[in-house]
């Protein structure tokens, strides 16, 4: 008698979870983070007969301010009287972002500093205790990928 076991849609997904850290101040889980990544404009330089490419930067360092984007996140308790401070221009330092697997730490992003460019904020409703950002957009002139 052979059993199959049936696979069920909740065991396809894995169990992933955002948490950034604001500083030692804030901490604030999103179900999104995207647009994780850094740029840099470089000359690529062909090396005739050998089919060789080499990559030569600018003595001056030609950055391009990138930003990530944070999607539905929430906070609950004594952290939400800080969220209202999240406005476009705001300078935020020190942002971490911590990966989780089943609440294993798998990977962590740093920002060292950055802006709020765009906020925005779920509608209010009495009945829940939970401050919700709907989207957070931040600018900023690099992220590093930091061992977990």
């Amino acid at each position: 008698m052979n059993t199959v076991k049936q696979e069920t849609k909740d065991e396809l997904v894995p169990a992933y979870t955002f948490e950034v850290y604001f500083g030692n101040q804030l901490k604030v889980g999103f179900a999104k983070v995207s647009n994780i990544g850094m740029g840099e404009d470089v000359d690529l330089i062909p090396d005739g007969d050998e089919g060789e490419i080499y990559m030569r930067r600018e003595k001056r360092h030609r950055h391009h301010a990138n930003y990530i984007v944070l999607e539905r996140g929430m906070s609950t308790g004594t952290d939400d009287k800080a969220i209202r401070d999240f406005k476009p221009g705001v300078h935020l330092y020190n942002v971490m972002i911590m990966v989780h697997l089943n609440g294993e730490a798998v990977r962590m992003f740093s920002i060292e500093t950055g802006v709020v460019t765009r906020c925005s904020f779920s509608d209010l409703d009495a009945l829940r205790s939970e401050v919700m950002i709907r989207r957070m957009e931040i600018q900023h002139m690099g992220i590093e990928e930091v061992t977990v």
